[in-house]
């Protein structure tokens, strides 16, 4: 191979290890989005187990802030399930253009000219890279992007479920301060 065809090579390799870096990085995602989805879902479920104990509390305030709390909870749980949720939706994803590299493929074969190796390699990593002129068919751009998206959802999630199980803990509190 000469001396471009080796740099184009070497380009060709460490678009596809980002590729399955990103593609590794969504799957991530989507594993950590069904524990949490689980673990909402069961918080969810038991929710009204709790809510029975605010109905017998004495004292407008203790109730008020028992029922505030049980709201937040249930808000934040709710929230944390539709943004897992989101986290795992199936998205069409932007392929490597295929009719650009068959159309290069049919004008090649056409011309019985082939082209050099390092040709083929900088077609290959145009495919995914993009275009000179444009990144917007460039594949590993869509799937990082892809992958933000769903960081982005899932650290949504987190944080809903963090603030409905800090809400339940004060929830219990003020149920426990009541009792006494």
């Amino acid at each position: 191979m000469d001396e471009w065809a080796e740099v184009f090579s070497s380009q060709l390799h460490f678009a596809q290890w980002m590729i399955d870096r990103e593609s590794s990085r969504v799957d991530m995602f989507h594993q950590r989005a069904s524990y949490l989805l689980g673990f909402d879902g069961v918080i969810l479920a038991i929710l009204p187990v709790v809510l029975a104990p605010i109905a017998s509390t004495n004292g407008g305030t203790v109730r008020d802030a028992s029922w505030a709390l049980a709201l937040l909870a249930a808000v934040s749980f709710v929230l944390a399930v539709l943004a897992a949720v989101q986290t795992m939706n199936i998205r069409p994803v932007r392929e490597v253009p295929l009719l650009a590299i068959q159309r290069r493929w049919v004008t090649w074969s056409t011309n019985l000219h082939m082209p050099d190796a390092a040709q083929v390699l900088a077609d290959q990593a145009n495919s995914l890279y993009g275009s000179e002129s444009t990144t917007k068919d460039s594949a590993l751009l869509a799937i990082r992007a892809e992958a933000d998206v769903r960081a982005r959802q899932l650290r949504i999630a987190f944080w809903s479920s963090a603030i409905g199980v800090t809400a339940l803990g004060g929830l219990f509190i003020t149920l426990m301060a009541a009792r006494v």
